[in-house]
């Protein structure tokens, strides 16, 4: 709206949307629930930002893990970048252990 970005994800320690992430992938093992569970695990780290992402995915177990921030730069951790491939050039990434 006017220019302006709103994600539909909202923090509940603030009640706003998340206004520091555009975009969570995260990568877990297959299984019956695979895809409830990687939904359910993707939103936390949404919401966490820039400052908690890689922690609050350290308590959950999840090591594959890819981040886009607000201004469009790209974080992963070690694990995930390891998987990604690119059918085009490929962006700059910052690892993040």
């Amino acid at each position: 709206m006017d220019g302006k970005r709103y994600p539909h994800l909202l923090d509940p320690r603030t009640g706003y949307p998340v206004a520091d992430t555009q975009a969570v992938t995260v990568l877990i093992p297959t299984g019956a629930k695979a895809g409830t569970f990687s939904d359910a695990t993707s939103k936390p780290l949404f919401i966490a930002g820039p400052d908690g992402w890689r922690e609050m995915a350290k308590k959950m177990g999840i090591g594959l893990v890819l981040r886009v921030d607000r201004d469009g730069q790209v974080f992963a951790t070690e694990a995930m970048n390891q998987r990604l491939e690119f059918a085009g050039k490929r962006p700059a990434i910052t690892i993040v252990p």
